[in-house]
């Protein structure tokens, strides 16, 4: 009987491999390998389309508003400049009574269209430079930032009903106010205080939001105190502040419109009178505060969409 020949016993650690045949998978894989590797170190190319997808532009949240707000120093002698910027704006779009109570407290309200008043285009063109002053008439060299105010613009996005704060004013070592309200005239003397605005904002549409502004005093120190807001209670730092809600101005806007406002010359002594003073520039200078309704991104779970065919069409 004839004895084959006996087998290696297989070696712990080793595997019998295969013969590569040209007939077998090894081919086509070998080749899709080395093209993924040739395409992987070449530069992908992003199409027109996908380039807009991966880069659109930052969208404001659905009850946000975006407000420019523009502050025009004038010089305080110059008042035929500071009666002229007032001479096409629409004051009418006041309530008559509330107008009546924010004259007598010196301050002037009113509302300018998209397209601006050419006085108003004249003073926002001379932004970082003093309203109403030309270059040659400009002091040389260096000058401190308080003491030479520029037109500024600052951007804002309120979220709806939510405070912002405007600061209208400079600081008055002591400030004596005068007051009139239903129960006649008020009086009294503040130190260390500011004028300054609560904002907060309604958006209603596409196209309109209202804009509220109550004017404050905040003077003294700052000091803890306890708010509440959004339905909680939380310590915050801060000047203490006086509050006239009855001068409040609630004005509804278009996109593009702005609201202006200013004091009352013809009313010295009064809080409005100082409300928009800077009383530490030289020269002496006082402001007008525009905001200007610049953005909306309204959500329809505050102000639904319009009906359109197809659904009045609907049983």
């Amino acid at each position: 009987m004839r004895q084959g020949r006996a087998m290696a016993a297989p070696q712990p650690g080793l595997q019998k491999t295969k013969r590569f045949r040209p007939g077998g998978f090894g081919l086509p894989v070998a080749v899709t390998a080395w093209g993924l590797l040739l395409v992987g170190c070449s530069t992908p190319v992003l199409k027109p389309e996908a380039e807009k997808r991966l880069f659109t532009a930052a969208r404001m949240s659905p009850d946000a508003v975006g407000l420019d707000i523009f502050f025009i120093p004038i010089p305080a002698s110059n008042d035929e400049l500071y009666n002229a910027a007032w001479q096409e704006v629409d004051e009418q779009v006041v309530p008559p009574e509330l107008r009546r109570r924010l004259h007598e407290n010196g301050f002037r309200v009113g509302v300018v269209g998209v397209q601006l008043p050419q006085v108003l285009q004249e003073l926002l063109a001379r932004r970082g430079q003093l309203a109403g002053q030309s270059a040659l008439q400009r002091p040389q060299g260096p000058q401190p930032v308080d003491d030479v105010p520029r037109v500024s613009l600052r951007h804002l996005q309120l979220r709806r009903a939510r405070r912002s704060e405007l600061v209208a004013s400079g600081v008055f070592e002591q400030l004596p106010v005068l007051l009139k309200d239903h129960q006649g005239v008020l009086g009294g003397t503040y130190y260390q205080c500011q004028g300054v605005f609560a904002l907060r904002c309604f958006p209603h549409s596409e196209t309109e939001a209202t804009v509220q502004l109550v004017p404050e005093l905040h003077y003294g120190q700052a000091r803890q105190v306890f708010s509440g807001e959004d339905g909680a209670w939380r310590v915050e730092t801060r000047r203490p502040r006086q509050r006239y809600d009855w001068l409040a101005v609630e004005v509804r806007l278009q996109l593009g419109q702005m609201l202006v406002l200013g004091a009352a010359l013809e009313r010295p002594g009064t809080l409005g009178y100082h409300f928009f003073d800077m009383p530490k520039t030289s020269p002496p200078m006082r402001r007008l505060l525009l905001v200007r309704l610049a953005a909306l991104q309204p959500d329809p779970l505050y102000d639904p969409p319009e009906p359109t065919a197809k659904d009045e069409a609907a049983p």
